[in-house]
């Protein structure tokens, strides 16, 4: 008796290994499994039928311990002929031929492969008709580490689009361009998509419109701490402990934001971070009179100084600080009016080894413009195609949440 008291169930979308010396009967399970294996007692269910029976034999997929392939046959006489055993398509030996690197030796006769040139050809039968269920023994042995890492490499997870595309940067002295001819390519991927099938989005609903969707922000670098501390006075929030500050009187709608130190890895102790941004772009500022877009590193500081009025330290603030700009043309393009449809699925109907990520997929009653809405989908995409029961964390729904009705509450009511 080789298997003694063995009783599992592998589910459908999930991996399994088996692990163990040799001659403890790995093999074995696995040959009873795909039904080339006589067994004495028990049952042995595949796909919901008896395992070997004649209507698993396009379904499952077997790679043997040893390449089960003709030697006296090429390459391509050897997937052609599985592949008319199996009744798949015509065009599946090109395609198998890709995916185990062995494109271009079509016609190279197998009993002068390597051994393991060999194992990829076998590899390719079992990967014929797209099995639902794929028994490997031992697949990768005698195969190079190149190609061993590229065959686990068959899930691809899409990045759609970015908020940052074609993000822009200034100065002290100088103002960043407005980019509108999708220049770094960031787009192109999801505008091929678009037009392979109508599930796939619509991303000229979250590009197309810049005028709506730009802003520009601003970071401050300060070798001096006598903003952050006359800012700490007048909001009473140390930095990293205050929300984000919005002068609603600000032409530029500008807001403002303190970090705790050190924000950025390597910062010294002496150096001070401030980030903002301008929502209005076009509108002529308070104190500079002149457009956030227009304006260089130093106005839009001038435009900051003077809505905080803080007049007094204003000439040793900017001796001592610097400003980098960014001008970006989609950062709010999540936003954009848009029907169910404009944005896919995470996984779209009939997806089995892609998933499309990012800001501009379909999650829904979740919220964009967080790393929360990117996490999730990431999570979703990864536990569907895996087949693992792992769980997602649930959306927050902060409307229906009594604690956050009771705060929003008191701080309209003052």
């Amino acid at each position: 008796m080789v298997l003694h008291g063995l009783d599992l169930h592998v589910a459908r979308g999930s991996v399994t290994g088996l692990l163990g010396p040799s001659g403890c009967g790995k093999t074995t399970l696995l040959r009873t499994i795909v039904g080339v294996q006589k067994t004495e007692a028990g049952v042995v269910r595949v796909l919901g039928a008896d395992a070997g029976s004649r209507g698993l034999r396009e379904r499952v997929g077997y790679v043997t311990q040893a390449p089960s392939v003709y030697a006296d046959l090429s390459i391509a006489q050897n997937l052609r002929y599985f592949a008319q055993v199996l009744g798949a398509p015509r065009s599946d030996p090109s395609r198998v031929l890709e995916q185990v690197g062995l494109r271009g030796r079509e016609h190279d006769l197998v009993g002068r492969l390597s051994g393991g040139q060999r194992a990829r050809v076998s590899l390719a039968a079992a990967l014929l008709g797209t099995p639902e269920l794929l028994v490997l023994d031992e697949p990768t042995v005698g195969l190079d580490p190149v190609l061993r890492q590229e065959l686990w490499q068959h899930l691809t997870l899409i990045t759609l689009g970015s908020m940052t595309a074609d993000a822009a940067h200034g100065g002290d002295d100088t103002v960043p361009e407005l980019v509108r001819d999708k220049r770094d390519g960031t787009w192109a991927l999801w505008e091929t998509l678009s037009r392979k099938a109508p599930d796939f989005g619509r991303p000229a609903v979250f590009n197309g419109n810049i005028a709506e969707a730009a802003w520009e922000s601003f970071t401050l670098t300060m070798r001096s701490p006598a903003l952050l501390q006359r800012i700490e006075e007048f909001s009473g929030n140390a930095p990293g402990t205050g929300a984000l500050m919005t002068f609603k009187d600000s032409p530029w709608l500008m807001s403002i934001v303190v970090p705790r130190p050190p924000h950025f890895a390597g910062q010294p102790e002496d150096v001070f971070t401030l980030w903002g941004y301008g929502l209005f772009m076009d509108a002529p500022g308070e104190y500079t009179g002149k457009a956030m877009s227009e304006g260089t590193g130093r106005e839009i500081l001038t435009e900051l100084l003077g809505l905080l009025g803080f007049d007094d330290i204003a000439d040793e603030v900017r001796a001592t600080t610097t400003v980098t700009t960014v001008m970006m043309p989609y950062i709010t393009s999540q936003f954009a009016r848009r029907e169910v449809r404009d944005r896919p699925l995470v996984i779209p109907h009939g997806a089995r080894n892609f998933a499309f990520l990012g800001q501009y997929v379909e999650i829904p009653e979740d919220v964009v413009f967080t790393v929360e809405y990117s996490v999730r989908g990431a999570m979703h995409a990864v536990h569907r195609l895996l087949g693992l029961d792992l769980p997602t964390p649930p959306v927050h729904h902060a409307l229906t949440d009594p604690t956050a009705a009771l705060a929003a509450l008191r701080t309209a009511l003052g």
